[in-house]
């Protein structure tokens, strides 16, 4: 092997490369940001000349870059700065944290995130959050993202009255008069609320993005897709992840300040309400940015929302939920006042138009009913015009979705994003909340991959503690519920098959198999490096794994001290 340059070698590791063969090898060589030679490791040592740097990995366990297929970056990061509220599991606990954030910040706003859902079941309200923050609009956010608690003062400020309709695909909870008792479900519900918040500017978010990217390092993270980031997120806290997030990237890109590889999802739309117009308004009035480098930043995304969550009871079902018998959720996308029929329609067509300006569409599709119309609207217009060299997504499918609905993926080419540790995490609930048979067939990881599904693999943070890649594996292998005890443990999947959901399938989500995922010739020079072999230690202790290393095109932008 005759090379003129090395720049950098790995060396002296255990280098899983995640290929075809799950090859190890010892060492990796690297030009130009892009990986030239792997091998042995006197094989690899040989091509160095004076100028080569020699990485000493002392054993550690190499992977390719990790990638978060499926995270909302933005508002996690915006988040940071608000009142965490996810450990708070009282309504006492809850109105103490939130008045000492009152007393001790008087902003204009009070803000929280992370969101418990039993604290919406035990009666939270507008009231509870009164008596704790009586004049300061105070809002405090779902864990999911999907939903919030606001005060008085925030509707008030909002404008958020009895006679405030509810908006395209979102519900105002009402009060036995009419008057909103201060809990909003769905993202055009919630963003009413923020109505009289300051935005922020492109540099502010710019400086949130760079720590955001920093913290991904830290976890091993190479690249992640950014899922919903665009015009529809305009009005929602500050326009964090709206089209000031969009012009923050393309000046991270510009002036090579990213350290992570983004694909970014535009959420087109208007206040969290999504149509067809005004996904046709975008396309053709230029909304989608261009990237100044496709290497590190890309927008071939659309992000589409079908339906809501089943713990709000709007994710979209077949069959009434468990517990609220003869509600199914519902249809999400469109404008006001259409039928499920005709919303319907509406999400076909946009999806249609998705696709043939050749677009991937990323769809969230939690209920099973959602799935179903989602793949009958992608397969429609894939079979009306295949378009090459783009494959589309359904978000959350594996989650509630009908076996034999998912099953149809593979002959599209059509990638499921799964985030395993959120099936963990909410089984016990769903196993109440939609009932124990279609609870069930919760994340059938084992049986997808059988039947030739591609599943990549993500955290879908947005809020609160960042169940990162560890989680997201430990919870694939284990299916281990949050009761400590295993759920369906016949569709766990083996540590190589969930390793690959957070390198090569992630990759291949992004149509970029062929530039990352692997370690293998003519690839970014993209790699995580471990403290632990992940194939020979017990699954328990992946959560304990720690990163020692993080390279991004060759250049290492975390060390752990």
């Amino acid at each position: 092997m005759q090379l003129n340059r090395i720049d950098t070698v790995f060396h002296n590791g255990v280098i899983a490369t995640v290929n075809e063969e799950l090859r190890i090898c010892r060492a990796v060589a690297v030009t130009d940001g892009r990986i030239v030679a792997v091998g042995a490791e006197d094989e690899i040592l040989r091509l160095c000349t004076e100028e080569t740097e020699q990485i000493d990995l002392k054993g550690k366990f190499m992977i390719p870059g990790l990638h978060d297929s499926h995270l909302h970056a933005a508002d996690f990061v915006n988040n940071l700065e608000h009142l965490a509220c996810d450990q708070l599991d009282s309504i006492d606990t809850l109105q103490s944290a939130i008045k000492g954030r009152y007393e001790s910040q008087r902003s204009e706003w009070v803000l929280g995130n992370g969101l418990r859902q039993e604290l919406l079941d035990a009666g939270l309200s507008r009231k509870e959050l009164d008596q704790v923050s009586p004049d300061v609009p105070t809002v405090l956010v779902m864990w999911h993202g999907h939903g919030c608690v606001a005060n008085t003062a925030a509707l008030r400020q909002s404008g958020i009255t009895a006679d405030t309709p509810d908006p395209p695909g979102g519900i105002i909870r009402r009060e036995a008069d009419g008057t909103p008792n201060g809990v909003l479900e769905e993202a055009s519900a919630l963003q009413l609320v923020f109505a009289g918040m300051r935005s922020f500017t492109t540099d502010e978010i710019a400086e949130k993005l760079l720590k955001m990217q920093r913290i991904m390092n830290a976890m091993g993270y190479t690249g992640y897709t950014e899922s919903t980031v665009g015009p529809a997120n305009n009005a929602r806290e500050g326009g964090a992840s709206g089209e000031e997030c969009l012009k923050a990237y393309v000046k991270l890109a510009r002036e090579h300040k990213m350290t992570c590889r983004v694909a970014v999802g535009f959420y087109s739309g208007r206040n969290g309400s999504q149509s067809y117009a005004a996904l046709k308004e975008d396309i053709e009035g230029g909304k989608i940015p261009a990237s100044p480098d496709e290497k590190m930043l890309t927008f071939k995304m659309l992000k589409f929302f079908c339906d809501g969550v089943e713990t709000s009871h709007t994710a979209w079902m077949k069959t009434a939920y468990a517990d609220a018998p003869g509600l199914f959720g519902s249809c999400v996308f469109g404008p006001e006042g259409l039928t499920e029929d005709e919303r319907i329609e509406e999400l076909r067509k946009a999806l249609k138009l998705a696709n043939d300006s050749g677009y991937q569409i990323g769809i969230h599709t939690v209920g099973d009913r959602a799935v179903h119309e989602a793949l009958e609207a992608i397969i429609a217009a894939q079979t009306a015009n295949r378009q090459e060299g783009i494959r589309h997504c359904l978000i959350h499918a594996d989650n509630l979705g009908d076996c034999p609905d998912l099953f149809r993926c593979p002959a599209y080419d059509i990638v499921v994003s799964a985030q395993p540790n959120l099936a963990a995490v909410m089984f016990l609930r769903d196993a109440v909340c939609v009932g124990e048979t279609v609870a069930a067939r919760m994340a059938p990881h084992r049986v997808l991959i059988d039947h030739g599904l591609v599943i990549s693999g993500g955290s879908d943070s947005v809020a609160g503690e960042f169940h990162d890649w560890r989680a997201g594996i430990y919870s694939a292998v284990t299916r281990m519920a949050s009761n400590g005890k295993p759920f369906h443990p016949e569709y766990a999947v083996t540590v190589a098959e969930a390793l690959k959901m957070f390198t090569y399938n992630a990759a291949y989500q992004e149509m970029c198999e062929d530039k990352r995922g692997s370690i293998e010739c003519g690839k970014f020079a993209d790699f995580t490096v471990l403290d632990k072999n992940l194939f020979e230690i017990d699954p328990i202790e992946i959560l304990n794994v720690k990163v020692c290393r993080t390279v991004v095109g060759g250049k290492t932008v975390y060390q752990a001290e």
